[in-house]
């Protein structure tokens, strides 16, 4: 293919499209890298220690979770509301024995505005959980994300759920929420030198407790960011086939042309050449 070939107007347009479909693609790919990366980051990182914040200088009421503030502890000043405790089934502890986390929403100010759920502690499945407090308080706890193991509620009319979902708890809270939970810190002390007292004559529940991370989340990105870059490839090779096809195309075209411009003495000269002679004696 000529110079001239690779600038016509149907073939500007098949380096045009495969630009475009490879730029998507390696875009996209870039974009489910940086995630993995981003969440590989956050789980090698232990905020758990750090001094706590106010929950707003970390997450809006209408804010995705950040994946860099998983354990970051938080201080929330609001309204509690017992009338949405749940408790959350399958919370294992150190020695083993598995119990139910006790959660109570705390409001981030007036009882009308948006809340977050707070992990008061830990019971036995048979130990009934201390009663959810009323009226007004300030907490430290450490900030998680909305939990999505998949499992499903056997009876959704009771007040055990087997997840700390978000999602779940909306229906059972009376305003928004926050798209996290907090675990509440006993070992904390608030800013008069007061104990957190939400938990008082529960088990302390724990980071620990937490189900496994489940390790595919951050899978699927690295596999999602592979498929991308396979599609990038995949556009250059088609961009690749369909060059190679128009310029052999172009070739064939070229020689037949020369063939019917050949004048026909030459042709027929040709043909005697080729024409065998006769044997001699």
């Amino acid at each position: 293919m000529s110079a001239r070939g690779w600038w016509t107007p149907r073939m500007v347009g098949a380096h045009l499209l495969a630009l475009v479909c490879m730029a998507i693609a390696v875009g996209f790919g870039v974009w489910q890298w940086d995630a993995w990366q981003v969440r590989r980051d956050a789980e090698q990182v232990d905020l758990t220690q750090r001094d706590p914040v106010a929950l707003s200088s970390v997450l809006g009421p209408d804010d995705p979770f950040p994946g860099q503030s998983v354990g970051q502890p938080v201080r929330i000043d609001g309204t509690w509301l017992p009338d949405s405790t749940v408790l959350i089934d399958g919370r294992e502890t150190g020695g083993g024995q598995v119990g139910r986390w006790v959660v109570t929403p705390l409001t981030t100010g007036d009882r009308d505005d948006p809340a977050v759920p707070v992990v008061r502690g830990w019971v036995a499945p048979d130990e009934e959980p201390t009663p959810p407090p009323t009226g007004t308080a300030e907490v430290v706890g450490w900030l998680q994300p909305s939990e999505g193991t998949g499992a499903i509620d056997d009876d959704p009319t009771d007040d055990v759920l087997p997840q700390l979902r978000v999602a779940d708890l909306v229906q059972r809270t009376p305003g928004d929420l926050y798209a996290a939970y907090v675990v509440l810190d006993n070992a904390r002390t608030l800013e008069g030198g007061e104990q957190n007292t939400a938990s008082a004559e529960m088990t302390e529940a724990t980071l620990d407790q937490l189900p496994q991370v489940d390790r595919f989340t951050a899978l699927r990105n690295l596999l999602y960011a592979i498929e991308w870059f396979v599609f990038a490839g995949f556009a250059g090779f088609v961009w690749w086939r369909y060059v190679r096809d128009e310029r052999a195309r172009d070739l064939a075209v070229a020689a037949a042309a020369a063939e019917a411009d050949r004048p026909e003495g030459d042709a027929a000269d040709e043909d005697t050449d080729a024409a065998p002679r006769p044997a001699e004696r």
